[in-house]
This record gives structure tokens, sequence and C-alpha cells, in this order.
């Protein structure tokens, strides 16, 4: 059952829409966070009611929590899936009614860090949604003992759960993303030519993504492989 179909708020259902329909944690990359992700799949079927997970750029806590999304969901579970930087605009409304799903996942809530008032949206969301015996993950960019929070009991609730840190993927990692990002895509990547992308680009997934998104499009239209020479031109380098 999708939660974006499930969602009774309007922008609730916008911003659902964002959930990967591909992420597994079968073809989740990095050897360094393996470990984790097989953690975080236990936690999934114990029914764990909150996990906190962390990690830089790229490290792939996205993905990770696409991916719980989905495992959930096939085992027909009702979700909800919010990236809270595609908000805008935060409304303390967004969280209303969620204690109707049985998980809620919340990305990059950072963004709710350091503001009284998200930080008490979050609080009342994380009391209504255990107290239901629903599961709650997150993702954040670093531990809760690093952050800054202005509300002392949201931080001893966001500490209380399970806590799980990633690290971020090596070049050779990406590397190995990119080529099966395009394998997905039906596009042969090389690695001469992949090797080029990475050289030239800022090598965080989201842009590597971006970048392989632009040249299946090109390649597509121009019934052309993916050689440096292709590359180099679409992409003006």
């Amino acid at each position: 059952m999708k939660s974006t179909v499930q969602a009774d708020n309007p922008q609730q259902l916008t911003l659902s829409v964002k959930l990967r329909q591909d992420a597994s944690f079968e073809n989740f990359l990095g050897a360094a966070n393996q470990k984790n992700s097989h953690i975080l799949l236990h936690a999934l079927n114990s029914a764990e009611l909150f996990v906190y997970l962390c990690g830089d750029q790229s490290s792939g806590k996205t993905h990770l929590l696409n991916a719980s999304c989905n495992a959930l969901e096939a085992q027909g579970k009702r979700v909800m899936f919010l990236s809270l930087k595609d908000i805008g605009v935060f409304d303390k409304q967004l969280f209303d009614g969620l204690e109707s799903f049985d998980a809620v996942m919340l990305d990059d809530i950072d963004l709710l860090f350091d503001d009284l008032e998200r930080e008490e949206a979050l609080f009342d969301l994380y009391n209504r949604l255990r107290s239901n015996g629903k599961m709650l993950t997150v993702t954040a960019s670093q531990p809760v003992a690093n952050q800054t929070l202005k509300l002392a009991d949201l931080r001893s609730r966001l500490g209380a759960g399970l806590l799980l840190q990633l690290f971020k993927l090596t070049d050779e990692e990406k590397a190995v993303a990119l080529k099966s990002k395009a394998k997905d895509k039906g596009l042969i990547l090389g690695d001469e030519t992949a090797a080029y992308i990475m050289k030239r680009s800022d090598r965080s997934l989201d842009e590597l993504f971006a970048l392989l998104d632009q040249l299946d499009d090109a390649s597509l239209s121009a019934q052309r492989r993916l050689t440096v020479p292709f590359v180099k031109s679409v992409l003006g380098w």
C-alpha cells in the first residue's frame, strides 16, 4: 500500500512522490556501511520504534531511508516518507495525523533543529507515534550529540533510539554506483568514460546521477553511446 496515494493532506501527498521505488537493501553500495545496513533491516523486521540514521552527504542515508520504505510497503505496511529539504516553508500541520501510518520516514531532520516551533512539532510527532506503537526513522547529517537543539526533551528522545552512523562512499564505490545506475537505464558506461565523469564532477552522488540523467536524454536523442567525446560535448567540458 503506497504512501504516495494514502496521504489525506495534499502537501504530504506532494512531498511523498520523492520516494525512490528502485532503492533497496540489495543494491545499497559501500562496504564500510554494510553492517549498519543489515542492522537497519533487522530493526525494521523487529519493530524497532525509533531509528536515527546519520552521515555526510553521499553516505547513502537517503537511499537506506527509501529502501526502508519499500521494504515495509512490501510487507503491506502503510508508510509516509517526507523529504524535509523539499518542503520549503515548514508548517507544523504537515505532521498532523501521521500516527495513522505504520511508519513515518523523515529525511534531513537537521532542517527542523535550532527552531523551537519546529522542534516542538517533531517532539509531538515522536510522542504520538510512540504512544501508538508506530515506527519513526529519521536521517540527519550528524549524531544527536553534535546537533544544536533548543528543546532538551527532544534531544533526550532522539538520543534514546537506535543510532546508526554511515561513512562516505569512496570514489571507487561512487564509480560503481554510477555504472550501476547507468545499467539500470539501459546504458553502457565504460571505465574510461566513468573515470572522466568522476574527474570533472564534484563527485557527489546527487550530481553524478543528475549528470547521468542529462546524458541519458542526450544519448537517446542522438542515438549515441556514452563515450568520452560524447560526454564532453553534451556537458560542455
